[in-house]
């Protein structure tokens, strides 16, 4: 048996027990690094959130590929978006609207948007989920991308339920102006929209045309208006779904288009 001073050989434990833990914890950490690919969101909702483990040029590759299409399941990978099947209402903004008189609304709750409110109730209380109709796929660099029709869409057929956020003061791209002037708590007049920047549905990547084959339209329901897509002729398997952003859009941001 060994016998020497008891300092030294509690200062040798130490520094053995010490360096055992350090082992584990460099250990530990490499396994994190190796088996946790966690998304990298990118400030750019339009880019796609890669993982760790992805490598750059493969995944921009992917993305941009004309052949590849893209379906909800898709969204956050790529994208970096959350699927929103249903409009929601911000919760800073949540009371007043509730507290709005739609009936003064510049927009014509006729009996027939009534009929088509009912009609639509399904799809606004649970969106359209499992929709297999449709699928996103990249365009080109000017247009980005773009939905398209999987199969042939019949004419006065619902294409979509423009989902988002109801919030105020937007200046999100991707947003439909909500017809309703609320008020708010100084007595302003909120300028709200339907806003899918970061969550919403494919509806997000219709693309605008002079000559499109779908409409939009609002329809008032359960004291909330949506926004509807709906086509206005056959849409062939294969072709971009596209509508008209209004002159209000253009307008908004100072675009001057040819007539």
């Amino acid at each position: 048996m060994f016998v020497g001073n008891g300092s030294t050989l509690f200062q040798t434990l130490v520094v053995a027990v010490l360096s055992v833990i350090a082992f584990q914890l460099l250990a530990f950490n490499k396994v994190l690094e190796n088996s946790l690919h966690l998304p990298v969101q990118s400030s750019n909702p339009a880019l796609p959130c890669v993982s760790a483990a992805t490598s750059k040029n493969s995944a921009e590759k992917d993305l941009l590929a004309l052949d590849r299409v893209f379906t909800h399941d898709d969204f956050e990978t790529y994208f970096g978006l959350s699927v929103l099947h249903t409009v929601q209402v911000d919760q800073v903004i949540a009371s007043y609207v509730a507290q709005h008189d739609t009936s003064t609304d510049d927009k014509d709750d006729s009996a027939d948007d009534q009929h088509l409110a009912q009609h639509l109730s399904h799809i606004f209380d649970r969106g359209l989920r499992n929709d297999k109709r449709f699928y996103i796929k990249y365009i080109g660099p000017e247009k980005g991308y773009g939905l398209f029709a999987a199969v042939d869409i019949t004419p006065k057929s619902v294409v979509a339920l423009y989902t988002g956020i109801i919030t105020n003061n937007s200046i999100s791209d991707y947003q439909w102006e909500y017809p309703s002037k609320v008020i708010g708590p100084d007595g302003e007049d909120l300028n709200l929209g339907i806003d899918s920047r970061y969550m919403g549905n494919w509806a997000r990547f219709v693309n605008h045309s002079d000559d499109p084959n779908c409409d939009s339209i609002y329809v008032l329901y359960n004291g909330l208006w949506h926004v509807v897509y709906m086509s206005t002729r056959t849409i062939r398997k294969g072709e971009e779904v596209t509508v008209s952003y209004g002159n209000a859009y253009w307008e908004s941001r100072d675009i001057k288009r040819d007539e």
